[in-house]
């Protein structure tokens, strides 16, 4: 159980560089200041409806308004958050966050598709933002709970949706993929945007902690996977330390999308589904390669692009939703705000160049043209 444990404190603990250390005490939507998110009013830092919008969408900011104030939150950069236009726009993003961390690592991402027209709206998973003792009993179908009222809300804001997932946060958008199309009201789904997201955890000795009867072991012995519970808490938008529970959870929820992937691939076949990814190879959280081959097997025609940064980049899993911790963000920004502005354009036929993961360059699929 050393080389499991070695792995989960190496592998999933990530850090966004230094930070104070705070005081983790509660707080609410309605102890922060009033800002501005769209060209319309606010109230307690979340825009309202504009006047004359239908009742659906304004029902739907109602809704999201009051699940943020019902959200106690060690920093207030750990709520939910919703960026609006004012009114229901041609499309719509869905956001969900990584293990451990919390809406923060979104908000700049967020911005990128809120300036491309888009309503926004970012979930706080459970157990996430409080404390980390929180995840030690926390379940999948939380989580999965908890996308699915993101859902039900940002349909409501826009003609289709999009879903944008960092980590744990894509594996729970495959998850939506996977059953989307099965209900008999069915979201239309527009684009996937992932970044290092969880096809395959790095080390398969990690799923050994995970197996029934290891796993309740475990738990009771090492419930840590990660520091311990004098472990410090500095970074007041990701825990310093990581229950197993969480863990196995997040395994869980990548064996059912392994299970479910012909249906997934199929679903964005038959709806023109697009999918823009960002990885980095020297990611040891999530198997790189297994973010190639999911890239790879996408159905041709597929509109997609893939950012993957060479190993000798050394961005960390962790580090690539912000732009104070992976370098080469603007250039992020550049292509994904390509990406979004041309949905009508077509990947049939591109030539899809792989390079080997230790490459020197830039490695992309679909253009094949640096950044």
């Amino acid at each position: 159980m050393k080389i499991i444990l070695a792995f989960l404190v190496s592998g999933f603990v990530t850090t966004s560089g230094s930070a104070a250390v705070f005081e983790a005490l509660p707080v609410s939507v309605g102890n922060l200041a009033t800002r501005r998110e769209s060209p319309v009013a606010s109230v307690a830092g979340i825009p309202v409806q504009a006047a004359g919008s239908d009742a659906g969408y304004a029902s739907a900011v109602a809704s999201f308004q009051q699940y943020i104030a019902s959200k106690k939150v060690r920093d207030p950069g750990d709520l939910p958050f919703l960026l609006i236009h004012g009114g229901k726009t041609s499309r719509a993003v869905l956001m969900a966050h990584g293990l451990t961390d919390s809406p923060y690592y979104m908000r700049a991402l967020a911005d990128i598709l809120f300036a491309a027209g888009y309503n926004v709206a970012c979930v706080l998973l459970p157990g996430h933002g409080t404390r980390p003792e929180d995840l030690k009993t926390v379940r999948l179908q939380q989580w999965k709970d908890e996308v699915k009222f993101g859902l039900g809300v940002v349909r409501e804001l826009g003609e289709s949706v999009s879903l944008a997932g960092f980590s744990t946060g894509a594996a729970l958008d495959l998850d939506v993929v996977a059953a989307n199309y099965k209900s008999p009201d069915p979201i239309p789904l527009k684009d996937l945007l992932f970044f290092s997201p969880a096809i395959k955890i790095a080390d398969h000795e990690a799923e050994l902690a995970c197996l029934p009867g290891v796993r309740e072991v475990m738990e009771l012995t090492h419930p840590w996977a990660a520091g311990d519970a004098a472990t410090p808490e500095t970074n007041p938008y990701k825990y310093a330390k990581m229950a197993l529970n969480s863990v196995c959870e997040l395994d869980e929820m990548i064996h059912q999308n392994s299970s479910h992937d012909s249906t997934i691939m199929k679903d964005i076949h038959d709806h023109g589904i697009g999918v823009f990814t960002v990885e980095s190879a020297a990611d040891q959280t999530i198997d790189p390669e297994s973010v190639v081959k999911f890239m790879n097997g996408l159905p041709q025609g597929t509109r997609e692009d893939f950012i993957l940064y060479p190993k000798d980049a050394a961005i960390p899993h962790g580090s690539v939703t912000r732009p104070e911790t992976n370098p080469f963000y603007a250039q992020l920004a550049q292509k994904l705000s390509l990406f979004i502005a041309e949905p009508a354009a077509a990947a049939a036929g591109a030539s899809i160049s792989l390079q080997p993961l230790g490459s020197g360059a830039f490695d992309q699929l679909s253009s094949g043209n640096p950044f």
